[in-house]
């Protein structure tokens, strides 16, 4: 069973073969082996975990869609991220934009949605990378 991770800036991985994959969807945790039903579901942020040869491969992943068949699995995601993070720095990130968010929540009539949604969507990457960052 093939595996293969896109992102916007290009293919991240490409197996011919995995044991297992983990994926964080819509509908909570699935774990995908060869021989899977087929699925088509959308990504949340979260960890990706692929064990190929006995050895784990773990990636930060934002939202995206996940597509299996019997013999092939293919993942496009917004962000897919394997470098180290520094986790203090994310949690800091992440008390910050908690903050502004707050405050914003408590302007509604006078906020862009925009700007609401832009701060919610790095919160949600910086949650992503706080997972992969701990799993490490």
């Amino acid at each position: 069973m093939k595996i293969t991770l896109t992102s916007i800036s290009g293919t991240a991985l490409s197996l011919d073969s995995f044991q297992s994959t983990s994926v964080v969807t819509e509908e909570g945790v699935i774990t995908i082996l060869p021989g899977h039903e087929p699925i088509i579901s959308s990504l949340k942020p979260g960890l990706l975990k692929i064990v190929w040869n006995d050895s784990t491969y773990e990636y930060a992943l934002w939202w995206g869609v996940v597509q299996i068949s019997p013999n092939e699995v293919r993942i496009l995601a917004d962000m897919i991220e394997d470098g180290w993070h520094d986790l203090e720095e994310i949690r800091q990130r992440k008390r910050l934009t908690e903050e502004k968010l707050a405050e914003l929540r408590s302007q509604w009539d006078l906020i862009s949605m925009e700007s609401y949604i832009g701060l919610e969507q790095e919160y949600l990457k910086d949650i992503a990378r706080e997972q992969f960052t701990l799993n490490r």
